[in-house]
C-alpha cells in the first residue's frame, strides 16, 4: 500500500464532498442537526475504544494540555483565519459574505485537524499500513463538511487543504521516523 494514501483520501474526500454539497444543496437543509447525535455517539465510542487501548491515560491528558498550550502560543487560530482570508480572496471573491466564508472555514478546519485521529491516523497509515482510523475520520469529516456547507458555510470545502497540510506533515514525520527505525 502507498504510505500516506489515507491522508490523501481524507483531504480530497473532504474537498469533493464539500463541492458536491455546494452543487446539490442550493437551499439550507432543515433538521439536519438531528443526524448529529448518532454521529456524536459514534465519535464517543471510537474515543473510548482507543482510550482503553492506551496503557497510560494520564499521558493522553498531558498531551492534550501541552497541545492546547502550544496551539495558543503559536496563535494557530489566528493563522488559520488569515489563511481563510487569502483563500476567499483567491477563489471566492464576489460570491457571498466574506465573514461567513472565513468563519465556516475556520470552524471546520479547527474541528477536522484538532483531534487525535489527525495525528495518530497518519502514523498508523505509514507504519502499519492501517487505514481504519483515517477512513473513519474521512467519513466523519465529510459528514461535517456537508452539514456546514449545506448550512451556507462555503468555506468548509477548503478545510480539505488544511487536512492535506496538517496531516501531510504528520505523514512525512511518520515516513522519516519509520525509515530511520528500519
Amino acid at each position: 500500500m502507498i504510505p500516506g494514501i489515507g491522508t490523501l483520501i481524507n483531504g480530497f474526500g473532504v474537498i469533493i464532498s464539500g463541492v458536491l454539497a455546494r452543487i446539490v444543496f442550493k437551499k439550507e437543509l432543515k433538521n439536519f442537526e438531528e443526524n448529529l447525535l448518532p454521529l456524536g455517539l459514534l465519535v464517543l465510542a471510537l474515543g473510548l475504544r482507543e482510550s482503553l487501548k492506551s496503557p497510560d491515560f494520564i499521558f493522553t491528558l498531558f498531551a492534550v494540555l501541552v497541545g492546547a498550550i502550544i496551539g495558543s502560543y503559536l496563535k494557530i487560530e489566528e493563522r488559520i483565519k488569515i489563511f481563510g482570508d487569502k483563500i476567499y480572496l483567491r477563489f471566492e471573491k464576489g460570491e457571498g459574505e466574506k465573514t461567513k466564508f472565513v468563519e465556516s472555514y475556520l470552524t471546520t478546519t479547527l474541528i477536522v485537524i484538532t483531534g487525535p485521529l489527525a495525528i495518530i491516523g497518519p502514523f498508523f497509515d505509514v507504519v502499519e499500513s492501517n487505514l481504519e482510523l483515517l477512513l473513519i475520520k474521512t467519513a466523519l469529516d465529510c459528514f461535517l463538511v456537508i452539514f456546514i456547507t449545506s448550512s451556507g458555510g462555503k468555506g468548509a470545502v477548503y478545510s480539505g487543504i488544511s487536512i492535506l497540510i496538517y496531516q501531510g506533515a504528520f505523514t512525512l514525520l511518520a515516513l522519516l521516523i519509520n525509515t530511520n527505525i528500519e
